[in-house]
């Protein structure tokens, strides 16, 4: 939990900030100029994420030829994928992310729990459960943010369930696999 804010929103004239005043004609240029930045901040983002799941989609390919077990392939791939969303998230300087004032406590008891029951299940001789993470997605970008601020060794314990047209995409299909 926590709040993301985009740069760059504000009082678009003098006299929304300051009542009683004129407008200044340079915020007038600068309103005026608040589309188009807005429009070139999104497709910088779209394209660094589209670039970034691009080498990620080309190395988790490549990894798949390595003499590994399933699982240590997934996990690979997912910790591929959240370096890949971080820097999409490092290259776009006008989102900034906040966590709530519990995020570090709260994950840190997520895995003292998994800690827990992976000791549990060492001394019983089965395999420790993995943890499954809901989320009721409005975006495309709730799935990216989640994978980008989860810790690693919490989201590579992680599976995920998807809708089925995910896996007809042409670079998403790799990443969902």
């Amino acid at each position: 939990q926590g709040e993301v804010h985009v740069a760059g929103g504000g009082p678009s004239s003098a006299a929304d900030s300051h009542p009683g005043a004129a407008p200044s004609p340079a915020l007038g240029i600068c309103a005026a100029m608040a589309p188009v930045l807005g429009v070139l901040a999104q497709t910088c983002y779209g394209l660094g994420l589209f670039i970034n799941m691009l080498w990620a989609t080309a190395v988790i390919k490549l990894t798949s030829f390595l003499p590994l077990a399933k699982r240590r392939h997934e996990e690979i791939g997912l910790f591929l994928l959240q370096m890949a969303w971080r820097l999409s998230f490092f290259w776009a300087p006008w989102m900034k992310f906040r966590p709530s004032d519990d995020y570090v406590d709260q994950w840190t008891l997520v895995k003292n729990v998994m800690a827990e029951l992976n000791a549990e299940a060492a001394e019983k001789g089965t395999k420790p459960k993995p943890l499954f993470v809901l989320g009721n997605h409005t975006s495309f970008l709730d799935t990216v943010l989640a994978v980008a601020k989860i810790p690693t060794e919490v989201l590579i314990k992680c599976r995920t369930y998807m809708d089925h047209h995910l896996f007809k995409l042409p670079i998403l299909s790799t990443i969902c696999r």
